[in-house]
């Protein structure tokens, strides 16, 4: 290699290695460590439940007509507290309490189907009356209110806009208000009112005396002596005993069974003693609650073999009455289930025992309109 080669080789060999010293010195510093994550945050407290408890010293029934007026300004937990120690405190006959609580605890979705109709609340008008007019019970005025997302049912409105669910039941009372044959529905406060007062608090009599418990095996004596056709002396012994009053479901229909198997043995040859074991059965019925039929058998008994006794004559109005309501009520029922015929036959049975029952009539005469306009879509 030349001198002049090996100058160019040095030189070439020696701005290479200054140009790798410049790289290296001017290459950026490494990036620094990253910070150490935050210490983890305090996690928020979550809101605590409020704590209802229902109002101390109240009787049942002005327990029941606060729990009402609670819901009625949007206060379902005070309501809620308020049931739940009127079912304690009334642990039977409490069937709208229980419906009460059911329109706060149920999902609405299960309460009422999701297909509605629109209407506008009228003058005089509120969400009870028209729970009254569309729902046939002005209590289950929570529930539609939950159904159209209203916080304070107190403050609907006129001229507001209600959904309301629909069912044959309240389509027909849509068509009825529609055409004006709707009955006016009392005044808001009155509608609620007589919903209150309707309740089903059982009546303590404090001045009765308490029921004799009778001695063991006396049941079952008497129930024998029945069973073998000798109601005479099944009777003696309910009367020696004083059994009726206290005694259990059960007892208490055997019982009343006993006096009108008895007064329907003696109508023909003893009608004096028979009325008055008609008298005495449908007396047991009724104030059992749930007999309304056989009370009305009683009492049409009664009020025949006696027909100038007041007694009788009351048993069988008030028996009429319980059983025209209860077959009224079990034609609302099936309306709800869209299962007509069965509607229809339970308000001829209505009409049956009470001829003059106009809204059997309405609900009847509905219920065959929209059976009819059915068919025709069919």
């Amino acid at each position: 290699m030349s001198q002049f080669s090996k100058v160019v080789a040095a030189a070439f060999v020696a701005g290479f290695v200054s140009a790798c010293a410049s790289q290296q010195a001017a290459a950026p510093p490494p990036p620094p460590p990253p910070p150490p994550p935050p210490a983890a945050a305090a996690e928020a407290p979550k809101p605590t439940e409020p704590v209802y408890t229902a109002t101390p010293d109240l009787k049942p029934k002005d327990r029941f007509k606060k729990a009402v007026k609670d819901l009625e300004t949007g206060q379902a937990g005070q309501a809620k507290a308020e049931l739940l120690q009127y079912l304690a405190d009334v642990p039977e006959n409490n069937k709208r309490a229980q419906a009460l609580l059911s329109q706060i605890e149920s999902p609405i979705a299960e309460y009422f189907p999701p297909e509605n109709f629109s209407v506008v609340v009228g003058p005089g008008e509120s969400i009870s009356t028209l729970a009254q007019t569309f729902l046939g019970d002005a209590l289950k005025f929570y529930a539609l209110s939950r159904y159209n997302g209203f916080a304070n049912p107190s403050q609907v409105s006129v001229g507001q806009t209600v959904k309301i669910p629909k069912t044959p039941q309240t389509l027909a009372a849509k068509d009825a208000r529609e055409k004006g044959v709707a009955a006016k529905p009392a005044a808001s406060e009155a509608a609620l009112t007589a919903a209150v007062e309707a309740d089903d608090e059982p009546v303590v009599d404090t001045k009765a005396p308490p029921a004799k418990a009778a001695p063991k095996g006396t049941m079952e004596r008497i129930r024998a002596m029945a069973a073998a056709g000798n109601t005479d002396g099944a009777i003696k012994e309910i009367e020696a005993n004083k059994l009726g009053s206290g005694a259990s479901a059960a007892d208490s229909t055997f019982i009343a069974d006993t006096y009108l198997a008895n007064a329907k043995a003696l109508q023909g040859s003893n009608p004096s003693v028979a009325g008055s074991r008609a008298q005495k059965a449908g007396d047991i019925y009724l104030k059992m609650g749930d007999k309304p039929d056989k009370a009305l058998e009683a009492g049409q008994l009664a009020a025949t073999l006696a027909p100038g006794s007041a007694p009788a004559q009351k048993l069988l109005t008030s028996a009429k009455t319980a059983a025209a309501d209860r077959y009224y009520r079990a034609g609302l029922s099936s309306f709800r289930k869209q299962e007509l015929d069965a509607a229809i036959k339970a308000w001829d049975k209505v009409l049956e025992i009470d001829p003059g029952h106009e809204n059997a009539k309405l609900q009847r005469a509905q219920a065959i309109e929209l059976k009819e306009k059915l068919s025709k879509l069919r």
